[in-house]
C-alpha cells in the first residue's frame, strides 16, 4: 500500500465462555440460485463487505448480482452491473492493479464459457479489461502474488468452451501495466469441478497453491512455490476426489497451516471430508476427527464462537444428489478437535461463504444451493452468538505510527505470543510468533478494508478492529 491508511483500534481483553451459538436469517432480499459463485468484498471502500452472487435460479436463468451492504442488515442491488449471468463457476475479489479499489476476476457459463478481469472503477461500476482469457467455467479462479512483487496475479481452472475443448489449470503473472502472461513454463493437468487454494504451506514466505478436480483421473496435488515463478508438485500423498472443496487453515494454532479436503472419490460413490494436520516437515497426516464425507460442497474456516480458535463450516450431499441427504452444519474446535454445534437449512450444489459483514467480530455466512426439498435458495445467516464477558480492559499495547503505511509496530509490557491478522471472511492473512515484547509487521501488501487482529501475550488475548482506507 502506497498511501497512508487511517487505523481505528478497538482493543478489549475478552475473558469470556459462549453462553449460546446462533445465526440469524436476515431475510435478504437476494436472488435464489444453484450451482454458484458467492464473494465478499468491501467495493466502494466504506469500510464493510458487499456480495457478489452467480448462479442459476428455479427456471435455469443466469444470474449476476452485485450488492451494496448498507449497514443495517439490509443489501441492495447495484443495477447496471456490467457482469453477465453466469452459473456453474468461481469469483474472487482482489486490488489487481493497486488502486484501492478490489476488481473481480470470474468464470463461469452464461451463453458460452467465460473468463473476465472486471476492473473497479471506484464508482460502483465495472469495466472488463480488453485482455483475453480461457473461456472456462466448471472451474475455480483465485488471486495471489506469487512472486511477491506486490501485484496480484491469478490461477485459474476448467473446461475450455472452445477448440480444443479441454480442461486447463493456468497460472498468470501480473505485468503491472493492467495485463498478464501466462506462465508458460508451470505445467499443470487441466481439472474441471475442482479448487486452487492459495497458503504458504513450508513458512518460506513463498505461496503455494493446492489444486484439485477432475479429467481422466481424480487430481489433488499440492505444488511447492520454488520463489522463481516456477513450482514443483510436492509429492504429499492427499485423498485423490473433485466436485469438493478445499481450504487452508493453522485450526491448531502451531504455527504451520493445515488442510481441509472434501468430495466423491473412489468409485464415485465415496464421499469424504478430511482435516489434514501439517507436520511442519514438508508432510501432512490426518486426523482423527470424524466429519461428514460430502460432494458438491462448501467449506469454510472461521473463528464462529468468538474463543480465539477456528471453527469448521461444512455442507454438501453425503449421498448421489437428489436423494435429500445434505449437510449444513458447523463444527467448533474444541481444544484442536472438530466437535458438531450448529445446523443450518441443509443444502448442497451451491456456495457458502464466511464474512463479518456487520462489523461485530463474529463471521457471518451467505448460503446458496438446493435444499432439501431440492428448492433454490439464498439466505444470509447473522452471527448472533451471545457471550459472557467477565472483564474489558483497555489495551497493554502501543502502536505505531498511526496513522501508518509501509509498517506496523506492536509493543506489549508482556512477551507477544501469536499475532493473527484476519480479512473480513474471518480468514487469516498472516500470523507471527514474536516471542518478544514488541514486533514490526509490513502492511504494505494490504488493501483498503476492514481487518481483525488477534494478539496472545502470556496472560491474555486482544481483539483489535482494523480499518484501512486508502
Amino acid at each position: 500500500m502506497k498511501n497512508l491508511f487511517t487505523m481505528i483500534l478497538s482493543l478489549l481483553l475478552l475473558s469470556s465462555f459462549v453462553q449460546a451459538q446462533e445465526f440469524d436469517n436476515i431475510a435478504a432480499d437476494l436472488i435464489k440460485v444453484q450451482m454458484s459463485a458467492v464473494a465478499w468484498g468491501d467495493i466502494d471502500n466504506d469500510g464493510d463487505a458487499d456480495l457478489l452472487i452467480c448462479g442459476s435460479d428455479s427456471e435455469n436463468e443466469v444470474m449476476s448480482k452485485l450488492y451494496e451492504n448498507m449497514g443495517d442488515d439490509t443489501f441492495t442491488e447495484i443495477t447496471g452491473f456490467a457482469v453477465p449471468g453466469l452459473s456453474i463457476g468461481a469469483a474472487e475479489w482482489g486490488d489487481f492493479n493497486n488502486d484501492g479499489f478490489v476488481d473481480l476476476l470470474v468464470q463461469g457459463y452464461g451463453d458460452t464459457g467465460l473468463t473476465k478481469i472486471y476492473k473497479n472503477n471506484g464508482n460502483k461500476t465495472f469495466t472488463a479489461i480488453a485482455q483475453n482469457f480461457p473461456p472456462i467455467y466448471m472451474g475455480a479462479v483465485s488471486w495471489v502474488d506469487f512472486n511477491n512483487d506486490t501485484y496480484l496475479d491469478f490461477a485459474l481452472s476448467g473446461f475450455r468452451d472452445e477448440s480444443p475443448y479441454d480442461y486447463v489449470s493456468k497460472l498468470y503473472k501480473n505485468n503491472g501495466n493492467g495485463t498478464f502472461t501466462e506462465l508458460s513454463d508451470v505445467n499443470l493437468p487441466g481439472t474441471m469441478y475442482g479448487k486452487i487454494k492459495w497458503a504458504d504451506y513450508n513458512n518460506d514466505g513463498c505461496q503455494d497453491f493446492i489444486l484439485t478436480g477432475y479429467n481422466s483421473n481424480y487430481v489433488t496435488k499440492i505444488y511447492k512455490n520454488n520463489g522463481d515463478e516456477t513450482f514443483t508438485e510436492s509429492g504429499i500423498s492427499l485423498h485423490q476426489g473433485w466436485l469438493g472443496d478445499v481450504e487452508w487453515a493453522d485450526y491448531n494454532e502451531d504455527g504451520q497451516v493445515d488442510l481441509v479436503i472434501s468430495g466423491t472419490g473412489g468409485d464415485g460413490t465415496e464421499r469424504f471430508t478430511i482435516v489434514y494436520k501439517n507436520n511442519g516437515d514438508g508432510s501432512f497426516s490426518e486426523t482423527a476427527d470424524v466429519l461428514p464425507g460430502v460432494s458438491h460442497s462448501s467449506l469454510e474456516w472461521a473463528d464462529f464462537d468468538g474463543d480465539g480458535d477456528l471453527d469448521l463450516y461444512i455442507s454438501g450431499t453425503a449421498d448421489d444428489p437428489g436423494l435429500g441427504n445434505y449437510i449444513s452444519s458447523v463444527y467448533n474446535n474444541v481444544d484442536g478437535n472438530l466437535v458438531y454445534k450448529i445446523s443450518f437449512a441443509a443444502n448442497y450444489w451451491g456456495e457458502v461463504k464466511a464474512c463479518d459483514y456487520n462489523n461485530d467480530n463474529y463471521p457471518d455466512l451467505v448460503i446458496t444451493g438446493l435444499d432439501n426439498f431440492e428448492s433454490v435458495f439464498s439466505a444470509i445467516y447473522k452471527n448472533t452468538t451471545s457471550v459472557f464477558v467477565e472483564s474489558v480492559e483497555l489495551s497493554a499495547n502501543r502502536i505505531s505510527p498511526v496513522p501508518a503505511n509501509e509498517e506496523l509496530r506492536i509493543c506489549n509490557d508482556e512477551m507477544i505470543q501469536k499475532i493473527s491478522i484476519r480479512d473480513v471472511s474471518a480468514n487469516e492473512i498472516a500470523h507471527y510468533f514474536p516471542a518478544s515484547k514488541e514486533i514490526t509487521i509490513p502492511t504494505n501488501k494490504l488493501i483498503s478494508g476492514v481487518y481483525i487482529v488477534l494478539l496472545q501475550t502470556e496472560s491474555k488475548t486482544y481483539v483489535e478492529k482494523l480499518i484501512i482506507r486508502h
